[in-house]
């Protein structure tokens, strides 16, 4: 517990370690590496000393986590607590309204994704359809859902997969994804041909 806020934190023993490091990601897990034989007093009172430094990166990863994007662009954020027990998300012009029940970046973030996925299944798939009419390519589906690690794809059917998320890039990205994967409804792989 550092100044009133819970400090989550791993200690892994290196034996070529010389000092005690701290590193912390976007989970906010403290990562502490140490010399062998070194006690538990020790890194408490290292974690104590550092206390200033880990709460301005939590502040910081907090702050980076509350950015909201619409095509490329910003939203300035506006949150209000929910009278009914339900939280809702809308976005308007450039601002992005909250109305949630905890108020929570968690909480903000599950409303977010799910409003990039219902505008994703509406817009992205609008703009595949268009995109494929215009440059000839022939689909059998479109369908938009929320993916780890890809922007898009395309299956052996001619299927087209495309990350809600992209509902944050600009058009011009959204618009190169979908021709890349319209692009494998003729070329499967990333061969010379593919690029041509």
């Amino acid at each position: 517990m550092l100044h009133g806020v819970e400090v989550p934190y791993i200690v892994r023993v290196n034996k070529r370690a010389r000092q005690i490091i701290l590193r912390m990601r976007s989970d906010k897990l403290v990562r502490i590496t140490v010399p062998p034989g070194i006690r538990n007093q020790m890194i408490e009172s290292v974690l104590q000393d550092s206390a200033a430094s880990i709460l301005e990166q939590y502040k910081k990863i907090d702050a980076l986590s509350e950015v909201y994007l619409e095509m490329g662009k910003p939203l300035s954020v506006v949150s209000v607590p929910s009278t009914d027990g339900i939280g809702s998300v809308r976005i308007e012009g450039d601002t992005i309204y909250f109305t949630t029940v905890t108020g929570s970046r968690e909480e903000k973030q599950a409303l977010y994704k799910r409003l990039l996925l219902q505008s994703g299944k509406i817009y992205l798939r609008l703009c595949c359809a268009d995109i494929a009419v215009r440059k000839r390519f022939k689909i059998a589906s479109i369908s938009v859902r929320h993916m780890r690690s890809r922007w898009g794809s395309c299956n052996s059917k001619r299927g087209i997969t495309l990350n809600a998320a992209l509902m944050q890039c600009p058009q011009k990205l959204i618009d190169y994804v979908i021709i890349h994967e319209l692009c494998h409804t003729r070329f499967p792989d990333h061969s010379p041909q593919f690029w041509m």
